[in-house]
């Protein structure tokens, strides 16, 4: 329940981000052509007040705009030179502030409009500051419009010309939109990727707040993935910055955020203890939306608790205030607080009582465009009776009496037309939309069907494929292994030296064989269940082949094997260090195993744009096209895929594959019967 309040904050503390690109949105660095010139002045006045109204009262806001549009205009007219390109500037960024305006209030067409008008100007007059912040205004029209793909590209633009012009600030500022957007598109490794470049501009800055914003959207991300523990430690960092640059609001907000993590750790007591905290930081402010959501929030913890008369009493208060204001979010969770409590406390009569209010907050966008309709039509109806009555006093005095009865029977008979109407239409817009929610929900029912369908026959492989490995791979060698044993055990006093080393050779190959059958197998199932760690991060690719060559010296050295190590110093990737490392030991492994005596492996990598790829090469036997397929797959039983004792479970191949894919990367094979194979991966490149 909690979720909900965040999400509706956290949408806020978002747009504080967008908007703060635009230079008219902050004091700092915010307008390079100050004068003393009177109508500079009141422009940059006017500018400022409507920076403060665009998103509370959007009326005024436009009513300031016309007065700043005139004035720039006049300004244009009566000037020439640096005066006149100053009038262009303001003119531009009036369009751009009225656009974000329009785009607040759902008018995302007209925005756009304005927006291309602002961006003819600065074109015009070569401004290429503007242009980048026109280009940030863009996007956030497109992407509240959920045109995701138009608002990424804008806001890509602007992040060309930062770096172009270098504006530190607006590069820093133009990350953070870009991992806004992967992250309502819920590519939380993209969105991590930007929020970290954002949080280095921010430190490379000295820009506090800045940084504060990039932490607490690194902490959103792992919370949504689920990594609560780290979710709070960023948050935290972030709550320092905003306590030494005195950003009470921002605190708040973020103290709220570690309450709901550590309440979704269960966490219940510490969980209390920070929504305590942001609550008394929201009444020292005066936030009265904020201290509703926090009543709220702690009113949900206490429900969880099942501690239900302090989430009532708690409701109640947030229920007081969001009315008051008229929060309709928070007066919908209120109600919904309250009809869940009393419903655990069989108080019907209230729970049922808070219900319908529930209910009918939920259903009041549909029930204010109805009554606003009906309004309109009175209104427009009011308006052309009484212009029916002006006439006929004027042309027809002597019949006033009779023809105003006949028009208010005429009035009455439309009224209940018109009523009528208004009904069957309203009954009929409710059976089309409730037919479109049933077919909707029946088909997102068959879509889940199908998945879990799917998923069903996946985990019926998965577990047919795991017990195929434990019944025949993991058997075989350890039956070798009791016989061999068994032998030594006794005729070593009989054996001959060379028989003997025979034997300690295989017990040796066996073992080994056993130990990384069991290392995969660990790793296998701790991925099935989710339980390894995933750490992004910059990562040497280098060191790493450098420690495997090492793990393998002795294997290479008894084969007299050629390494041809082609991987350069200082190679930078962005990935979890510990699978990456499982991938190329596994892969190498491989290749040591099929590769004949004195062959050759080699080690290459290839960068293309933000890509690298990762190539392992031996002189082994090679696969036909046939066997190729059935590699990476939990299906197949891959005993039947090669020759000799160099058959393999394929279950490392496996892992290998699940493992690039949970990096963001691929993974795949080249190979000819009797040529050798090339195994290569994918990843994330940082050295672009």
């Amino acid at each position: 329940m909690g979720v909900i309040n965040r999400f509706s904050v956290s949408i806020i503390f978002m747009v504080i981000l967008i908007t703060s690109c635009n230079p008219s949105g902050s004091s700092e660095d915010q307008s390079p052509y100050a004068s003393s010139d009177s109508v500079s002045q009141q422009i940059k006045e006017l500018i400022n007040t409507v920076n403060s109204l665009r998103y509370t009262n959007p009326d005024s806001a436009f009513k300031l705009l016309d007065k700043t549009e005139t004035l720039s205009k006049g300004l244009i007219a009566s000037t020439d030179g640096e005066e006149q390109e100053k009038g262009y500037r303001y003119l531009a960024e009036s369009f751009n502030f009225r656009g974000v305006t329009k785009s607040n209030i759902g008018r995302y067409d007209e925005a756009l409009q304005l927006h291309s008008n602002a961006l003819d100007i600065y074109q015009k007059i070569g401004d290429k500051r503007g242009i980048g912040d026109t280009y940030t205004d863009m996007a956030y029209a497109f992407r509240l419009n959920g045109q995701y793909t138009e608002a990424l590209d804008y806001n890509l633009k602007n992040m060309e010309i930062c770096k172009e012009t270098g504006f530190l600030h607006g590069l820093g500022q133009a990350y953070g939109n870009i991992g806004i957007i992967y992250f309502f598109q819920e590519d939380y490794i993209k969105a991590l990727e930007y929020y970290n470049k954002h949080y280095e501009v921010g430190k490379q800055n000295k820009n506090g707040y800045e940084q504060l914003i990039a932490l607490n959207n690194i902490g959103e991300v792992y919370d949504k993935l689920g990594e609560y523990e780290k979710s709070i430690s960023y948050y935290k960092d972030a709550v320092h910055i905003a306590d030494s640059l005195g950003s009470l609001y921002q605190a708040a907000y973020i103290l709220g955020n570690i309450g709901l993590a550590e309440q979704n750790l269960s966490h219940h007591e510490r969980a209390s203890e920070y929504y305590e905290r942001s609550l008394s930081i929201r009444e020292k402010i005066n936030d009265k939306e904020g201290i509703a959501i926090m009543l709220n929030s702690m009113a949900s913890l206490y429900f969880i608790q099942h501690e239900y008369i302090k989430s009532i009493n708690l409701s109640k208060r947030s229920l007081s205030i969001a009315e008051e204001y008229h929060i309709p979010v928070e007066i919908k969770k209120a109600c919904e607080n309250l009809y869940m409590a009393y419903d655990k406390l069989n108080n019907f009569e209230k729970a049922y009582l808070y219900h319908k209010q529930f209910k009918a907050w939920s259903d009041s966008v549909f029930g204010n465009a109805l009554n606003n309709e009906i309004a309109e039509i009175e209104i427009k109806y009011q308006t052309r009776e009484k212009e029916q009555q002006i006439t006929l006093l004027t042309e027809k005095e002597k019949i006033r009496k009779l023809e105003l009865k006949r028009t208010r029977l005429v009035g009455i008979f439309l009224s209940i037309t018109a009523l009528l109407v208004v009904l069957v239409a309203i009954s009929i817009y409710r059976r089309y939309k409730f037919k479109t929610r049933m077919n909707n929900e029946l088909e997102i029912l068959n879509a889940r069907l199908s998945e879990s369908e799917k998923h069903l026959k996946q985990l019926n492989a998965t577990k047919d494929r795991f017990f195929s490995i434990l019944a025949h791979d993991l058997k075989s060698p350890l039956v070798s292994f009791r016989t061999i044993t068994t032998s030594l055990s006794e005729n070593i006093d009989q054996l001959p030296p060379e028989k003997l080393n025979h034997f300690i050779e295989k017990l040796k190959k066996t073992s080994g064989t056993v130990v990384d059958l069991f290392n995969n197998l660990l790793s296998w199932s701790l991925s099935q269940t989710n339980r390894i760690d995933f750490s992004p991060s910059e990562i040497n690719l280098s060191q790493i082949t450098g420690n495997i060559l090492d793990l393998y010296a002795s294997e290479i050295s008894k084969k007299q094997l050629v390494i041809g190590n082609n991987v350069s110093e200082n190679l930078k990737a962005f990935a979890d260090s510990n699978m990456t490392a499982t991938v190329i030991r596994n892969l190498f492994s491989n290749a040591i195993k099929f590769s004949p005596e004195k062959g050759t492996i080699k080690l290459d990598v290839d960068k293309t744009g933000d890509k690298i790829k990762f190539q392992i090469t031996d002189m082994g036997p090679g696969l036909t096209t046939e066997d190729q397929a059935k590699l990476f797959r939990i299906d197949v039983k891959n005993r039947e895929i090669g020759s000799g004792e160099n058959k393999g479970t394929g279950l490392g191949l496996i892992l290998c594959k699940e493992f690039i894919n949970k990096n963001g990367g691929e993974i795949g094979i080249e190979s000819e019967s009797g040529k050798g194979c090339t195994f290569w991966f994918t990843l994330k490149n940082l050295c672009v």
